[in-house]
C-alpha cells in the first residue's frame, strides 16, 4: 500500500507555459509513472489543478490545447467552463465530470471569482511518457 497527504505533494506552477500569469494555475501529481514499483503497474495519472479566476479573462482568451492522451477534469470546488474545437461550451461545478478525447483541442477557464479544484485523470499511451511530472520551462515551484 502507498499512501500520499496531498499537503506533501510538490506544487508546480505552470501558468507561465500555458500564457497565464504565475500562481493562477498549480499542478500537483498525485498518481504518476513514478508513484510505486513494479507491482503497482498502472496505466493512469491523477494530477490535481488549482486554477484562480482572473478578472476580465474570457474564453476566447485562452489558446485552445490538445494531449496525446485521453484527459477527464473533475471538479471539486468552484465553476469551470470548459470548450471544444467544434464550439461545443459546458459549464461544469462541483462533482461535474468532462472527458476530452485524444488530440481533442479544448480550453478552460474559472468562473467567477473562486478558486477552483479539480482532479484530472489521464491515461498514459505509447509507454507511459506523458504520465511523468513534468516541469516546463520556465515554471516556478512554489514552496508549502
Amino acid at each position: 500500500m502507498i499512501i500520499r497527504k496531498l499537503k506533501d505533494i510538490e506544487m508546480i506552477d505552470v501558468g507561465k507555459a500555458f500564457g497565464s500569469p504565475e500562481g493562477t494555475m498549480i499542478i500537483q501529481w498525485i498518481i504518476s509513472n513514478e508513484t510505486g514499483d513494479a507491482r503497482y503497474h498502472h496505466h493512469y495519472a491523477v494530477r490535481k489543478y488549482t486554477l484562480k479566476s482572473r478578472p476580465g479573462q474570457t474564453l476566447d482568451d485562452i489558446p485552445f490545447h490538445r494531449h496525446r492522451y485521453v484527459q477527464s477534469p473533475h471538479i471539486l470546488t468552484g465553476k469551470v467552463v470548459f470548450e471544444n474545437g467544434d464550439g461545443q461550451k459546458a459549464e461544469l461545478g462541483p462533482g461535474d465530470t468532462a472527458f476530452f478525447f485524444e488530440n481533442e483541442p479544448h480550453r478552460a477557464m474559472v468562473l467567477g471569482g473562486e478558486t477552483a479544484e479539480l482532479l484530472c485523470i489521464i491515461d498514459c499511451p505509447n509507454g507511459g511518457e506523458d504520465c511523468v511530472p513534468d516541469k516546463p520551462e520556465n515554471i516556478h515551484i512554489k514552496k508549502q
